[in-house]
């Protein structure tokens, strides 16, 4: 083919390309240009390459992740015609490293797509959903786009396993939020597990190895040390530590089983003082406690073969004399110098686990694998029996001197308790039983722990105090001001370590709650009128398992108590609007001392608005000159006024006709203006006075009860409804009696001075309570006078008094 021919064949293939489009124009006619337009077609980089006919459309290249997923995004488009100019192959590069991407639609009407990538890039951890850039890993990684949403970045094979950033060769396994992998070629696998040392492996729930080389398994179980295995529950892993068995319950309660030190040395529970929490100076290894109890005597060597044919009763002492237990050996078992019968044929070494006259027993190993021997002596006879496990099942004949035995029919009951042995109990249940766990239930029976109930508590700080009483329109308690606690109730029982009935506090779900709603979260920032209730809910999670002083699992239900959230008890504070007055705060049931000696302007009361008395004492009228003045807000009515009698000890009333209410204007109450009445005294002036103010909302004003006959009813205390005065002053209480004083002094001490002098003295009268018209005797001239001009009172002319005539002479008051 001549260039002329393919210069005609390339325009062929550029014009058909673009159906309508004269590409003949824009591209241009020479060779050259053809040739550059070819080139371009292939590379992808034309305007008009086609991604799915043509190899691989040019994206451009990037510079960051956001550059990237944008421009993975950006591929998506909805619609049938728009999304076929998206289907296709492109390829770009990131940072000068290429990579290639398909987008393939899977329905246009429901605008399914599938979008896969080629290239050095791995899934976003967390809640992203992008791709990011790999350090090492080169990956093909996939995405399905449904409704037009996409999901998450898969690997190709499943998604199974991420490698983990900043390390070589991690893998991270199942919870890719909360497993953790910072060793090289580390490995992480179930919930919430932590591979941190070098080649490690952590799997099941919450494990974590430090160690390198380490492997930990199951819940909650820690590797320390290199080298490291741990298994079960709540291990320990102490310095040097290579294997463990974890029995532990918690956090709180770590514990082993069984513990393999680097050195060689094995630990067991309950062997050598060891209970599963390793103390090195107090315990003892299984190696040392064998040791010494195997060296602390001689051993006896039996042929167990010939041991096993004379298995039976009717045996004699030549038949014991063929496998090695001679009259001499039996002496040296029974008196403690032989503790131990060695089978050499297997390697073999048993116990002596008992001895008398008339028997001896010995045994080896323990549940699973335990094999046991008696040789009885009855008569002149013999009988040898022998009892072994092997997998948890029973076999073989006689008995073992550890277990209980007995000829009784298994259906025979206890008539009483023993101990811890109930009544009822039958020989079937305690059959097989081993003495030392019969003797054990008999005297320390199984004991059920004492539960404490989880609870919450709230309190008040930083000035505020709980049922304390505000002004309505003044700050609230914050969420600052507030003192929460959460007690996860301690579970005791004897034997065993103190266990939680409740998990941890989450504090992050827990809150605090207005209006007894747990709806209401958000405070309130001012105090409104009447009672605000705050409340505590606070969040834990599982507690502990419960057990019993014998360690089996307590009957407590549930247990252990699930995650779940208690209440603390209601706080209160009240709002109100203030009472005012001119004196000081004061009893509304008892008599109080202490009165002021001056009038104070605007002493506020605080009361709860709900509360009907309002008490307050006042400075002596007629030693200042001033009205008492008692304020309320209008919307509260003052249906009886009280003054404490200081003779009686008690409550009068003290008479309508004796003060007036009035407006007081507006208030200024925390920023808004509330409108106030105003009770002043009138009529003569008062002394000290201890008042107490009955009130009623306005609109529930109690009325006066209508009088019949125009006679009241006695009140309590004997005092009566005052009658009308005319013209003159009403009194302030009034006594349906009269009195009979006990002294030999004036019922009212002002009206007897010693001597005519003390009449004008200024210490005489100081306190103010005189008045026009009062007639004071003179004792030493029994000579009556008369306060003419009150403002005279003092003069030592006597100007302001008048002496009464004598005789039958009209007295006349000049």
């Amino acid at each position: 083919m001549n260039l002329l021919e393919l210069k005609e064949n390339i325009i062929l293939i550029r014009d058909a390309t673009k159906s309508g489009e004269n590409t003949a124009l824009r591209v241009g006619g020479t060779l050259l240009d053809i040739l550059n337009y070819s080139i371009s077609r292939g590379q992808g980089t034309s305007e008009d390459s086609d991604p799915f006919k043509d190899s691989h459309k040019w994206l451009g290249s990037v510079g960051d992740d956001d550059g990237l997923n944008t421009l993975l995004d950006g591929l998506h488009a909805k619609g049938e015609s728009e999304g076929k100019a998206k289907v296709g192959f492109f390829r770009g590069d990131y940072e000068g490293s290429p990579f290639t991407v398909e987008n393939i639609p899977m329905a246009y009407d429901t605008d399914t797509w599938v979008q896969s990538v080629r290239g050095r890039f791995m899934p976003m951890d967390g809640a992203e959903m992008g791709l990011t850039r790999s350090a090492d890993a080169y990956g093909i990684l996939w995405r399905s786009c449904e409704n037009g949403v996409w999901g998450r970045w898969k690997s190709v094979g499943g998604g199974v396993g991420r490698p983990a950033e900043g390390v070589t060769g991690g893998e991270i396994f199942n919870d890719y939020e909360n497993n953790t992998v910072s060793g090289d070629y580390a490995h992480a696998e179930g919930q919430g597990c932590s591979a941190n040392g070098d080649a490690s492996h952590a799997e099941g729930k919450g494990t974590d190895v430090e160690g390198h080389y380490g492997h930990a398994e199951g819940l909650r179980t820690i590797v320390e040390n290199d080298c490291e295995h741990a298994e079960g529950c709540y291990n320990v892993s102490n310095t040097g530590t290579r294997h463990s068995i974890g029995i532990g319950t918690s956090e709180s309660d770590r514990r082993n089983a069984l513990e393999v030190m680097d050195d060689g040395r094995v630990y067991v529970k309950g062997v050598g003082g060891y209970d599963g929490v390793l103390d090195e100076e107090a315990d003892s290894p299984l190696q040392d406690v064998l040791e010494e109890a195997l060296s602390a005597s001689e051993y006896a060597a039996f042929d167990f073969g010939v041991l096993q044919e004379k298995i039976g009763s009717g045996r004699t002492q030549g038949d014991l004399d063929a496998f090695g237990l001679t009259e001499e050996v039996w002496a040296k078992i029974r008196g403690a110098e032989i503790m131990a019968v060695r089978d050499d044929a297997h390697e073999r070494t048993y116990v002596v686990t008992g001895s008398s006259d008339d028997y001896i027993s010995f045994a080896y190993g323990m549940k699973e694998d335990y094999e046991g021997w008696e040789i009885a002596y009855s008569g002149d006879t013999y009988t040898i029996a022998r009892h072994f496990t092997e997998g948890g099942g029973e076999s073989g004949g006689g008995s073992s001197p550890e277990r209980f035995e007995t000829s009784l029919d298994g259906t025979v009951r206890m008539p009483s308790a023993v101990g811890g042995l109930k009544a009822g109990t039958t020989v079937s249940s305690l059959k097989g039983r081993t003495q030392n766990a019969i003797l054990e239930s008999m005297l320390f029976p199984e004991q059920q722990p004492t539960v404490q109930s989880p609870s919450a508590s709230l309190s008040l700080k930083n000035g505020f105090t709980a049922n304390g009483i505000y002004e309505v329109g003044a700050d609230t308690p914050a969420t600052d001001d507030f003192i929460t606690g959460f007690n996860r109730g301690t579970c005791t029982v004897s034997g065993q370590a103190d266990k939680y009935r409740a998990g941890a506090l989450d504090a992050g779900k827990s809150f605090i709650y207005t209006g007894g709603s747990e709806s209401n979260k958000t405070l309130p920032e001012k105090v409104t009128l009447g009672t605000m209730q705050y409340n505590y809910k606070a969040f834990f999670g599982e507690g502990d398992t419960l057990m019993t002083s014998q360690g089996n699992k307590a009957s407590v239900i549930p247990n252990p108590l699930p995650a779940a959230s208690v209440s603390s008890g209601a706080v209160y504070i009240y709002g109100t609007y203030p009472y005012f007055c001119n004196g000081q705060k004061a009893s509304t049931s008892s008599q109080e001392s202490g009165f002021p000696s001056s009038v104070t302007s605007g002493t506020k009361l605080l009361q709860k608005w709900t509360d009907t008395l309002v008490g307050a004492k006042f400075a002596s009228e007629a030693s200042t000159g001033t009205r008492l003045v008692f304020e309320f807000p209008v919307t509260k009515e003052v249906t009886k006024v009280e003054f404490m009698n200081t003779v009686s000890g008690k409550w009068e009333v003290f008479a309508e006709g004796n003060y007036a209410v009035s407006s007081s204007g507006n208030k200024n109450i925390q920023g808004s203006y509330i409108m106030y009445n105003k009770l002043t005294t009138e009529g003569a002036l008062n002394g000290a006075l201890q008042l107490r103010f009955t009130l009623a909302d306005a609109s529930t004003r109690m009325m006066a009860e209508s009088v019949a006959d125009g006679l009241s009813p006695l009140p309590e205390g004997g005092v009566v409804a005052l009658a009308s005065t005319g013209g003159r002053a009403q009194g302030v209480a009034s006594f349906a009696v009269n009195f009979e004083p006990g002294g030999q002094a004036p019922l009212d001490a002002r009206l007897l001075v010693p001597t005519k002098a003390d009449l004008v003295k200024a210490g005489t009268y100081a306190a103010g309570n005189y008045y026009k018209g009062m007639m004071v005797v003179v004792a030493d001239t029994l000579e009556v006078y008369v306060l003419k001009d009150t403002s005279k009172i003092t003069s030592p002319d006597y100007s302001g008094w008048q002496m009464l005539g004598t005789g039958n002479a009209p007295i006349v008051i000049q």
